[in-house]
């Protein structure tokens, strides 16, 4: 079937000028050039033509374009093509004749002054010049309802717009300058509040992290304290084993003594016998036994020392800390003769506050209690004591009670500084 003869378009043409707008005159033109001018796909006037190369056959671009990409042949003779250049050209004559073509306006009966116009500016005068087209009020943004033709709208404009009186057109530019003012505004608010939004998710991270460090080290100081108090329990207990076993050291020393004092004579059990024994001999400790006899027990005067240095606290008022405070001192009697019980003893005074001390000091090991005249309370430790060596001591010490100077019961620190013996 030949393109030329078809009855209907194959492929539908944009944006044509409609048939029945071409002048008579004109259509007498194309009854003389038969179908030279009409597109062989879209049976329509030729929009932007090209000519086959072989057959001459005039299409529309738009229409040949969609017919080569599918079937790739022209629609006339069918020979074969791969695109638009390689067997089509534009004719420039018939381009002409075409755009020449007069043609009658669609508004004519509705005011267009110009009711005729060339085809290549048909679309140009229908949609922006020609005065019979349907246009709206410019001031439908504002509430103006009016639809009417171009030519109409001047009247409007001049005589019926409210919109186009003076007072309401100043109206209108006021209210315009404000809403101007009033995007302006918003839109540095809406910045304000995204810069606001940003640093307080920035703020809430951080106070995040921030817990999260603060439980971990509030989990680390309960371990902790966990560890002291146990620490404090086997250092209690270490007390009372070695209470335990100077009291048994203590009995085993009287047991050996009460073994070597020796008896006055072998008495026999039975009294009902004594009459048949000879009198014991007199008592003479034999010399060969000498050996056995206990040493004199040489019993040493009490021992006075001086403490001194500087006190570092490491928990104060229940937080902790690391403050250093120079000055500290304390005399202390010490009596070795004593080896159960307190065998430490000592007194001292700073102003109207009287400080006296109480506890022992044995094998290396120190404790001693520290009781102030306005109710405070402490206790020192220390391991490895050596009063004679004048080596630096250090004495761990807890609060236990507080009085009016203040303070809180766990509070804790350690004193370092040296010992001398005064007498």
């Amino acid at each position: 079937m030949s393109c030329t003869t078809a009855t209907t378009p194959i492929y539908p043409s944009v944006r044509l000028v409609p048939k029945e707008g071409v002048l008579l005159s004109s259509k007498g033109v194309m009854e003389e050039l038969g179908s030279t001018l009409q597109c062989g796909i879209c049976l329509d006037y030729i929009e932007n033509n090209r000519e086959c190369l072989k057959c001459n056959a005039l299409f529309c671009y738009s229409c040949l374009a969609q017919w080569v990409k599918e079937y790739k042949n022209c629609p006339k003779c069918r020979v074969a093509v791969s695109s638009l250049e390689e067997g089509f050209v534009f004719n420039s004559v018939v381009n002409r004749l075409v755009n020449n073509l007069e043609v009658k306006c669609p508004n004519a009966e509705r005011g267009c002054s110009d009711q005729v116009v060339k085809r290549c500016n048909y679309w140009n005068h229908v949609e922006k010049e020609c005065k019979g087209r349907k246009v709206q009020c410019p001031n439908f943004k504002f509430g103006c309802n009016f639809d009417g033709t171009a030519l109409d709208l001047e009247t409007h404009l001049a005589n019926d717009c409210l919109f186009e009186k003076e007072i309401v057109k100043n109206y209108i530019a006021t209210f315009a300058g404000d809403h101007s003012n009033y995007v302006k505004v918003n839109e540095l608010l809406s910045a304000d509040n995204l810069q606001l939004q940003r640093d307080i998710e920035a703020v809430t991270r951080k106070l995040d992290i921030t817990t999260q460090e603060l439980q971990s080290q509030k989990e680390q100081n309960v371990q902790l304290v966990k560890q002291k108090e146990a620490l404090l329990q086997q250092v209690q207990q270490m007390k009372e084993q070695l209470l335990q076993q100077e009291k048994i050291l203590q009995q085993q020393q009287m047991q050996i003594q009460q073994l070597m004092i020796p008896s006055q004579g072998m008495q026999p059990m039975n009294n009902d016998f004594k009459e048949f024994l000879p009198p014991p001999p007199p008592y003479s400790p034999s010399p060969n036994l000498s050996y056995m006899q206990p040493p004199p027990m040489v019993v040493l005067p009490p021992r006075k020392f001086r403490f001194y240095g500087k006190t570092v606290w490491t928990k104060f008022q229940g937080k902790p800390t690391n403050t250093e405070v120079n000055g500290w001192e304390a005399v202390l009697e010490v009596d070795d003769s004593i080896t159960v019980g307190d065998n430490v003893k000592g007194s001292s005074r700073a102003g109207n506050v009287e400080k006296k001390f109480s506890g022992f000091i044995r094998n290396g090991v120190m404790e001693v209690s520290v009781d102030w005249s306005d109710g405070r309370r402490a206790k020192y430790f220390a391991n490895n004591v050596d009063l004679i060596s004048g080596a630096p001591i250090r004495l761990a010490f807890v609060i236990v009670a507080v009085g009016k100077q203040g303070g809180a019961v766990g509070d804790e620190g350690f004193n370092v500084g040296t010992v001398e013996q005064l007498i």
